[in-house]
């Protein structure tokens, strides 16, 4: 049998405030990932996708997610805020 789901009311909520919360400040690139979004939530990164197959609403959040990832890499890459290598890296992965 397996462990009964952790995904509950509050999971979109704390997920938007994780999201949210990912702001760059002059020190410190905070980029919101899956991996950062997965650690918030206390589940495994796998965890997050089985959510996303399971409930549309989790899906829009990981949309999101990515989508806010490749604006900011594009955006802050182009103007060399963000390392353009790094940002190129990443963005590989969208």
């Amino acid at each position: 049998m397996a462990r009964p789901s952790d995904y509950n009311e509050n999971t979109i909520s704390q997920a938007k405030d994780y999201i949210d919360s990912c702001k760059d400040d002059a020190k410190t690139v905070n980029l919101p990932t899956a991996e950062g979004l997965a650690l918030h939530l206390g589940v495994s990164r796998k965890t997050l996708y089985n959510w996303a197959d399971n409930h549309d609403e989790f899906l829009h959040i990981l949309d999101t997610l990515n989508s806010e990832q490749a604006k900011r890499l594009i955006n802050n890459g182009l103007s060399g805020k963000y390392n353009s290598n790094i940002a190129k890296l990443v963005l590989a992965k969208h």
